[in-house]
């Protein structure tokens, strides 16, 4: 049976994770709170909709991590 996705052709094609320090974690939040949307904050920093929604949702703990 053949599979149902076909596979990247080689291993550099898949995308690599963004990982963001807790600074940059700091500047994403303090824009949302700034009055920037999600999208435009998401544009701003090269990121996906859902992963500043998901910093923000947490930005007490990382305002914990900071301090």
């Amino acid at each position: 049976m053949a599979p149902k996705r076909p596979t990247p052709s080689t291993p550099s094609a898949a995308k690599k994770r963004k990982v963001l320090s807790l600074a940059q974690k700091m500047e994403v939040i303090e824009s949302v709170e700034g009055g920037v949307g999600w999208t435009e904050a998401a544009k701003k920093f090269g990121l996906h909709e859902a992963s500043v929604r998901t910093i923000y949702k947490a930005r007490d703990k990382i305002r914990q991590s900071v301090h």
